[in-house]
């Protein structure tokens, strides 16, 4: 059992050697790439390891999650690659997930071109563009098209909110 577990410490040992990020001092207000975990009483993440950019895109994600999970501070197994956002208001990194928000952001907004398709093909109806001909604008419902300021309104995310970059 030792020899297998030098054997996997070999294979990250270039991982190791070309990571520039992983004994830095890290930077506040600076994102990240790396691995986060939720700490209970505090419901706070905090910042486990990270990868470089550089690194991140040369290997797969296969080998990049097992490489965070062998440099992490605290034991995670499979630990979910994340962008971060440091937070060192507190004497710990914590961090913000801003995977979280991008996931967010691509299914809105995949239901927002879901919605302008739609608008798009009522507006060539026959009816549409007599009452565009005549009115010059399209009937109630389609004189504007959905766009991405507003979209996550359904969240009521307020200007002072500390989610908004």
């Amino acid at each position: 059992m030792y020899e297998d577990s030098e054997s996997e410490d070999e294979d990250f040992d270039p991982l190791f050697e070309d990571n520039d990020e992983l004994d830095l001092p890290k930077e506040d207000e600076k994102y990240y790439i790396g691995a986060c975990k939720l700490i209970r009483p505090h419901n706070h993440f905090i910042m486990l390891s990270t990868v470089s950019s550089r690194i991140f895109l040369q290997y797969s994600s296969s080998v990049i999650r097992s490489y965070l999970e062998s440099a992490s501070i605290i034991y995670t197994h499979r630990p979910a690659i994340d962008i971060m956002k440091l937070d060192i208001s507190s004497e710990n990194y914590t961090v913000i997930k801003k995977t979280f928000w991008i996931r967010l952001v691509q299914r809105h907004w995949r239901r927002v071109l879901k919605d302008r398709l739609a608008i798009r093909i009522k507006r060539g109806s026959i009816l549409a563009q007599r009452h565009f001909e005549i009115n010059g604008r399209y009937p109630y419902g389609l004189s504007s098209l959905p766009k991405l300021d507003g979209m996550l309104g359904v969240y009521g995310l307020s200007k002072d909110s500390k989610y908004k970059n």
